[in-house]
């Protein structure tokens, strides 16, 4: 530790990083000053000035069985010696859905994604399949996503030889030899 305050930490880092933090969850709701860690094991981390604290937040729930544990080290160790293969789904990733699907009776398929950003843009294109106006979406940052989806024609399952038809928001309707037609976003 350099013996510096967690004020003079963010005035530093604030030189490169839009309020001295990469987000805002990252400030302490009791300072409002960010929180800088150097280490981290089980429920608990050690900030840059050498303090101790419960780590309630878990990084999103990321880090829900702690952070630092043996067993989730050893599965990164282990698909880190396969090679590393973004982007590219393997027979992992179809167990570990068959075992989400298999645990939720409501999902009879799902989709991996990167961010709430793209659930919310894969929810909004699923809303596609059945008729229903703008107005029925919900309101707010998920709305942004429509002109996105009307523009690009983003659709939830692949064409194929039995690819559902489905209805957009304009009316029209989607499916294998048809043409998406921008919509309008409301």
């Amino acid at each position: 530790m350099s013996g510096k305050e967690l004020s003079q930490w963010q005035r530093s880092a604030a030189r490169y990083l839009t309020g001295g933090m990469s987000s805002s969850f990252r400030a302490n709701q009791f300072t409002g000053e960010p929180m800088y860690a150097v280490s981290a094991a089980g429920p608990r981390f050690r900030d840059v000035t050498g303090k101790e604290y419960i780590d309630f937040f878990m990084c999103h729930g990321a880090v829900l069985l702690g952070h630092d544990q043996p067993a989730v080290k050893q599965a990164v160790i282990q698909s880190l010696e396969k090679g590393f293969y973004a982007g590219l789904d393997s027979e992992d990733t179809i167990e570990f859905a068959r075992k989400v699907c298999e645990a939720v009776p409501a999902a009879e398929q799902i989709r991996f994604v990167n961010s709430g950003s793209e659930g919310g843009i894969c929810a909004v294109a699923g809303l596609g399949a059945a008729p229903l106006p703008p107005s029925g979406v919900g309101g707010g940052f998920l709305r942004s996503c429509e002109a996105v989806l009307c523009k690009f024609a983003v659709y939830t399952r692949p064409a194929g030889p039995v690819a559902p038809r489905r209805r957009s928001w304009s009316g029209e309707s989607s499916g294998p030899g048809h043409t998406p037609q921008p919509c309008a976003a409301g």
